[in-house]
């Protein structure tokens, strides 16, 4: 019995793990897919033009975003 407790425990850990990376990944996709929207939308926003931003938290916030280096 000891022994299948600590299997499980180590699949669930290893289970764990896997679910943590595999989102981590999508994590850095969508800094890259959002990273690429933002330049693409540079030229509006050199117009000072509003735009509905979205940040890590996955909420909507209204504003000027400036891309100034």
């Amino acid at each position: 019995m000891m022994g299948l407790k600590l299997k499980r425990r180590y699949k669930n850990v290893l289970i764990y793990i896997n679910i943590r990376t595999i989102i981590n990944i999508n994590c850095k996709i969508k800094f890259i897919e959002l990273y690429l929207t933002f330049n693409e939308l540079k030229n509006k926003l050199a117009n000072n033009e509003k735009t509905t931003v979205i940040n890590e938290n996955n909420k909507a916030f209204s504003g000027l975003v400036d891309f100034s280096n």
